[in-house]
């Protein structure tokens, strides 16, 4: 065979390897990073956040454990408010969920458990049902 042949398939092998080796060390800075900037299971001594979702630009939805109480928190860039007290039994724990679903609660059962206690109405699907306290 020709040298040079063999040449430009150790580059060509050369380039691959570097390649995958850049990939390689690409996936696991961004792992590291993103687990830096998660904000899921952030908190301290008394402060924990279980679970969050953006909800648009400077907007976000936490769900908060502190004190004993599970709350429902909505943060704007200007001030953070509280929606609602979550039952903490209604919660899923991370053994509960999937590694797809990322861990904690669903938001959307979050979220509607909240609605329906603030509101008073079971939700079901797209309809809304009035509690009234199961009368007739």
């Amino acid at each position: 065979m020709d040298k040079s042949l063999i040449g430009n398939i150790g580059n060509i092998l050369l380039a691959i390897i570097g390649f995958a080796l850049i990939l390689y060390l690409a996936y696991f800075a961004t792992k590291k990073v993103g687990r830096r900037m998660s904000i899921k299971g952030v908190g301290g001594k008394n402060i924990k956040i279980l679970d969050s979702i953006s909800i648009g630009q400077n907007n976000a939805m936490l769900i908060v454990e502190t004190a004993g109480k599970v709350l429902l928190v909505g943060v704007t860039q200007g001030s953070i408010s509280l929606i609602t007290e979550l039952d903490a039994e209604n919660l899923k724990s991370d053994e509960d969920t999937s590694a797809a679903s990322g861990g904690g609660m669903e938001f959307s059962k979050a979220f509607k458990i909240a609605l329906e206690q603030r509101f008073g109405k079971k939700i079901t699907g797209n309809k809304e049902k009035k509690d009234d306290g199961g009368k007739g």
